[in-house]
């Protein structure tokens, strides 16, 4: 699996091809292993150049100008999430919807 690294985080060097509910997304980064996992808020906003479009990253991989799930949950709700458009950079909340998953781990 090709990977490629960015603040301190390594990402696969591409996403999952498929979307799913945040839940699916859980699950599916941690059945990959390894410290895989969704990437918080923080972490996803920091690959956003928000100078671009389509995909709006800072790293060259073939990500969708579509919507990727976060990790996180607001506290003041914790039946929606945070994901992040990478075709324009924009964050929104809803849970229950689809978006597409671009797992992330650690630095070893």
């Amino acid at each position: 699996m090709k990977t490629i690294k960015h603040n301190g985080l390594e990402w696969m060097s591409q996403d999952v091809d498929k979307k799913m509910n945040w839940n699916d997304a859980i699950n599916y980064c941690q059945s990959l292993g390894e410290g895989w996992r969704l990437p918080t808020i923080e972490e996803l906003q920091s690959v956003v150049d928000y100078t671009k479009l389509a995909p709006a990253t800072k790293i060259d991989v073939p990500i969708k100008s579509n919507w990727y799930w976060s990790s996180t949950t607001p506290v003041s709700n914790t039946g929606t999430a945070w994901r992040v458009n990478l075709g324009y950079g924009y964050v929104f909340d809803p849970k229950a919807v689809t978006g597409y998953v671009w797992p992330v781990r650690d630095i070893k």
